[in-house]
């Protein structure tokens, strides 16, 4: 049904059907332009380290991973979320799921209180499916924890480390594969068919 409806548009247009070696080379010059680089990596990598250190304090043992588009795509662009997982092998042993999620989350944010994030800047979001610590630089006056500049999502599951990794592996079969889903991740945002 696509190519009739396409058809038609441009019979009513006048306007010829896009060349699709273009539009592939368009893609892939949008995917290369969405790649913030080392410059933006330093960001990620920063927010790592002071986010560590703070839940060291919070949940000892505790490790904190890097997981979402960011973790699969293997870039950032500046705009958008970056996603933190907090795991620790005691915890999922056996595939059990940390028994109470929430606590742990509102102990991390309890310690990135103290070390000096206004409670503005942070929220524990419980009534989801997976319970989520979201850092909200936007609506603090100024970040005290320089690294804490983006926003950022934190959870206790591993299971999106696990599917980062899984797809990640996917992205390196093919750089048309990695580029597509940067072009679908760009376009969703932009029709508002997931979150900005």
């Amino acid at each position: 049904h696509g190519e009739f409806r396409w058809r038609a548009i441009a019979a009513r247009t006048s306007a010829a059907p896009p060349d699709l070696g273009d539009f592939g080379a368009a893609v892939m010059a949008m995917a290369a332009a969405s790649d913030g680089g080392e410059e933006r990596w330093s960001h990620i990598f920063a927010a790592h380290r002071e986010l560590s250190s703070v839940i060291a304090e919070a949940i000892p043992g505790a490790a904190l991973r890097l997981f979402g588009s960011c973790a699969t795509l293997q870039s950032w662009d500046g705009d958008g979320d970056v996603d933190f997982a907090v795991t620790a092998d005691e915890w999922y042993a056996e595939s059990r799921l940390l028994r109470d999620e929430e606590a742990a989350l509102q102990r991390i944010q309890a310690c990135l209180h103290r070390a000096g994030l206004p409670v503005a800047c942070l929220n524990t979001v419980t009534n989801t499916r997976v319970p989520v610590l979201r850092i909200s630089p936007q609506r603090c006056v100024r970040p005290v924890l320089a690294a804490l500049s983006m926003p950022i999502d934190v959870t206790c599951r591993p299971s999106g480390v696990r599917n980062s990794a899984l797809l990640r592996r996917y992205m390196r079969q093919s750089v048309a594969v990695r580029a597509g889903s940067v072009f679908i991740k760009r376009w969703a945002k932009a029709c508002r068919v997931v979150d900005p």
